[in-house]
């Protein structure tokens, strides 16, 4: 269960933000992860990214564009070695970026059936890993969510650029 420290006042729409941060706090849970809780939540007018290591995952269906989870290296290598069955890991390898891929992709799959819960149907696409600080990715939407989740692990960073395409009709 994720606990919400910080409630700002933001035009987000809550059934599109909460299954992202609810299924971060599900899937880090699976692994023994716990003390998830937002920091703070703001509107951007774009992805830009200032940690380590991102992983961005497309949203197809009623939402369209993606979402990113970024982290430090220190707190990506805390994260590795424990999806790793505790194995010592002393640096982020190829080994590591799947394991973060991994990750990314049960974090999202989990919010995508919880979206489904609400009659919001989504498809998730292959995650890319990016390893490198000051980033920005281009969102066709135009504005991200940004979430800051702090964990037994460290911060996590979850940036969401959707939009919704469920009434649009296409011809």
């Amino acid at each position: 269960m994720v606990k919400l420290a910080y409630l700002g006042v933001l035009k987000v729409d809550d059934n599109t933000v909460n299954p992202f941060i609810t299924a971060v706090g599900d899937t880090f849970i699976q692994f023994g992860i716990g003390g998830t809780e937002v920091i703070s939540m703001e509107q951007k007018q774009n992805m830009y990214v200032e940690t380590d290591i991102t992983a961005i995952i497309g949203i197809t269906g009623n939402l369209r564009g993606n979402v990113s989870y970024s982290m430090s290296e220190r707190t990506a290598i805390k994260v590795i070695s424990i999806m790793m069955m505790g194995m010592p890991v002393s640096c982020v390898d190829e080994m590591g970026l799947s394991a973060l891929g991994e990750m990314t992709n049960m974090i999202t799959g989990r919010a995508a059936m919880l979206l489904g819960q609400s009659s919001i149907k989504v498809d998730i696409t292959p995650p890319s890993i990016v390893y490198g600080k000051d980033m920005h990715f281009s969102s066709q939407t135009n504005e991200v969510t940004t979430v800051k989740l702090n964990t037994d692990v460290g911060e996590i960073e979850v940036n969401l650029g959707l939009g919704d395409v469920s009434s649009k009709v296409v011809s």
